[in-house]
C-alpha cells in the first residue's frame, strides 16, 4: 500500500484564496490556521470599531503569497451578518483556537458591515472602489425592498459609467463611501486585493489627484458621530517603492500619503508555518497499525527534538508532520521564502502535481516494515527543478 492510499492534502490547501470569488463560499473559512500574528491584527481592528479616534486604514505589505489575502478573506467572514454560514464558520475557527468572539459579536453589528472586497486592477483607484462599492451593496440589501433611494441610485450611475470605461471622480466616490456608511447605519469595510495596480496606474499616468482619494479615505473623521468607515490594502511591496521613476517631489507626496496609513508587514516566521503544514496533511483513513507506528516514530522524534523549537509545536504530536521528517518541516519554510515565493510555493509543493512534490513522493513511498519518511534531499531535489525552469523561463524572457 502506498502512502497516497491513507494520506492526502486537505481539499483548502489544493486552492489560492480569492477574496472575491470566495466571499459567499461558508467553508472556505473552515481550517484556516489563526497564527498569534493573525490574533493579533484581528484584536487591532476590533480595537479600531469599539475605540474612537482611532486608526482605520491600513495597508499590509508582503511578499506573494504570504497568506494576506487569505487573513483578509477570514477578516471579512467576521464582519458579515451573524445569519451567515461564513460568519458562524470562522466562529467555529476563533473557538478552536481559544480565541473569546464574545467581543467580536459586541463590535460587529447584526447585519454586519457592507463588505466592499474587490480586486483591483491597472486602473484609477475610483473606479476600483466603485466596483467594489457597487457588489458590496448590492449584497447587503439583498433583501431590501422599495425603491433604492438617492445614495444607492447614485452608486448605480457611478459604476455604469466606469463599466463603459469612464472616469469618475474622486470626490464623487469620496462623497458616496460617506453617504453609503450613513445609510447602512453599520458601517463599511472596504477590501483593495492588489492595490499595487492602482499604485501603478497612478505611477504611470502620475495620477496624484486618483491618488489623493486614497489620502482622504484614511483621514476621514473616526467619531462617535462619523459613520464606520474602514479600509485595508493589500500590498507586495511598500507603497512609496510604487512611485519608482517619478521626480523626487512627486515621490515625497507619495510618501506623505504613505504615512496616513498604519502599514503592518505580514510575514510569519518559518517555525510557525511548520503549523500549516501539519494542519494541510490528512491522516485520517490510517488504519490503526499506522497510526500506532507514526505515534511511535513521534515519540521518539520528541525526544531527539526536545531542545529545538520544533519540540514545542502547539500541536497534539510531531507525528501531524509525517510523512515529513521534522528537520525536513522545518527546512521547507526556509526554503520556500529564500528561493521562492513563501507559503505559496510551500502549498505548490505540498498540492501540487509537479515531479518531486510531496504528492509524487506520496504515490511513489510504500508502507513497509519501516516507514517512509520525506527528508531534505527529497525537497532539494525539487527546487532544483524548480529554479531550473525559472531560470530557463526567465532566458526564454530575455
Amino acid at each position: 500500500m502506498v502512502l497516497f492510499d491513507s494520506i492526502n492534502v486537505k481539499r483548502r490547501y489544493t486552492r489560492s484564496v480569492n477574496l472575491e470569488r470566495d466571499l459567499d463560499i461558508a467553508e472556505s473559512v473552515n481550517g484556516y490556521v489563526i497564527t498569534p500574528k493573525v490574533e493579533g491584527l484581528i484584536h487591532r481592528f476590533i480595537d479600531s470599531i469599539m475605540t474612537t479616534n482611532a486608526v482605520r486604514a491600513w495597508t499590509i505589505t508582503g511578499a506573494y503569497g504570504t497568506g494576506k489575502s487569505a487573513f483578509a478573506h477570514f477578516l471579512s467572514s467576521i464582519c458579515s451578518s451573524r445569519d451567515e454560514e461564513i460568519r458562524k464558520n470562522a466562529y467555529k475557527v476563533l473557538k478552536s483556537y481559544d480565541i473569546s468572539s464574545q467581543r467580536i459579536t459586541r463590535a460587529i453589528p447584526e447585519r454586519g458591515f457592507i463588505k466592499a472586497v474587490v480586486t483591483a486592477q491597472r486602473e484609477p483607484i475610483a473606479n476600483t472602489l466603485i466596483r467594489g462599492l457597487k457588489y458590496g451593496s448590492d449584497r447587503f440589501y439583498s433583501n431590501a425592498r422599495g425603491q433604492k433611494g438617492p445614495v444607492r441610485t447614485s452608486l448605480d450611475d457611478l459604476y455604469e459609467r466606469t463599466v463603459r470605461g469612464e472616469s469618475v471622480p474622486s470626490e464623487l466616490v469620496l462623497r458616496l463611501l460617506i453617504d453609503l456608511g450613513k445609510l447602512s447605519k453599520c458601517g463599511i469595510i472596504v477590501i483593495v486585493d492588489e492595490l499595487g495596480k492602482n499604485l501603478e496606474y497612478c505611477s504611470q499616468n502620475q495620477a496624484t489627484a486618483d491618488l489623493y482619494l486614497l489620502q482622504q479615505i484614511a483621514e476621514l473623521p473616526s467619531g462617535d458621530s462619523s459613520p464606520k468607515i474602514f479600509f485595508l490594502g493589500l500590498l507586495h511591496q511598500a507603497f512609496y517603492d510604487y512611485s519608482d521613476g517619478l521626480a523626487t517631489s512627486q515621490r515625497n507626496e507619495w510618501m506623505k500619503i504613505q504615512g496616513r496609513f498604519e502599514d503592518i508587514a505580514f510575514a510569519e516566521s518559518s517555525t510557525r508555518l511548520v503549523h500549516l503544514i501539519a494542519d494541510a496533511i490528512d491522516q485520517t483513513q490510517l488504519d490503526s497499525l499506522r497510526k500506532h507506528q507514526i505515534s511511535d516514530w513521534a515519540r521518539n522524534w520528541k525526544v531527539e527534538l526536545s531542545a529545538l523549537e520544533l519540540g514545542r509545536m502547539n500541536i497534539s504530536d510531531i507525528g501531524h508532520v509525517y510523512p515529513f521528517h521534522p528537520f525536513c518541516a522545518l527546512a521547507l519554510p526556509v526554503l520556500c521564502n529564500k528561493f521562492s515565493q513563501n507559503d505559496r510555493t510551500l502549498f505548490t509543493y505540498i498540492a501540487g502535481d509537479e515531479p518531486h512534490s510531496f504528492k509524487a513522493f506520496l504515490k511513489q513511498s510504500e508502507f513497509n516494515g519501516k516507514l517512509p519518511t520525506l527528508k531534505v534531499h527529497n525537497l532539494y531535489d525539487f527546487f532544483i527543478e524548480s529554479m531550473s525552469n525559472r531560470s530557463s523561463q526567465n532566458n526564454v524572457n530575455d
